[in-house]
């Protein structure tokens, strides 16, 4: 589908995905996006965010991303795994150390009702060593498979995935797609 992606802005935290991401919302919108990369701090007001994941850990990343995520309360956000955890963390939820290193394709059950209109099993990519501990203020689960998989906070138009939409096929496309969608009814 061609679509306008207007003020949309990929927040780049050096992800190893961020090919993957870009051109995944290339495919469904044929539009170039826009992308940050860390250390930039200087989006504008952007309407519409994806929050990509990162490949290391970093308290500079972490700093950056708390910033970036107090200057654009407001916009509507998809935040993907390492994005989520900030988001969570932002809110005053925790994050506890995986037993194992989750890596490959998985089931995840969106079980309540969400912005994207995501119901049922998903089959989707996870890499990641940390999950959801609690979950921060005002955000509600609408997701589980390894504990909390995806979660919403509906005042603020935010919405926390665990995992990798953008390296899961098909449901990741239909999932990129429903936010995309969602991101043209400002």
């Amino acid at each position: 589908m061609d679509m306008e992606l207007g003020d949309l802005v990929i927040l780049d935290s050096g992800s190893s995905f961020i090919d993957a991401l870009t051109s995944a919302v290339y495919r469904i919108t044929k539009t170039p996006p826009k992308v940050v990369r860390f250390p930039d701090l200087e989006i504008g007001k952007p309407g519409n965010i994806i929050f990509s994941g990162r490949a290391i850990a970093s308290k500079l990343i972490d700093k950056w991303a708390f910033k970036l995520l107090n200057m654009t309360e407001g916009s509507r956000s998809l935040n993907i795994c390492y994005g989520a955890e900030a988001l969570n963390l932002y809110r005053g939820g925790s994050l506890v150390k995986l037993p194992v290193s989750i890596s490959g394709i998985r089931p995840v059950n969106f079980f309540e009702k969400n912005q994207l209109g995501i119901t049922g099993e998903v089959r989707v990519y996870e890499s990641r060593k940390y999950g959801i501990g609690k979950l921060g203020k005002g955000l509600r689960a609408i997701a589980n498979g390894n504990g909390i998989e995806g979660f919403v906070d509906e005042e603020s138009r935010r919405i926390g995935l665990m995992f990798h939409p953008e390296r899961s096929g098909k449901d990741g496309d239909a999932i990129l797609s429903s936010f995309l969608l969602l991101s043209q009814k400002l």
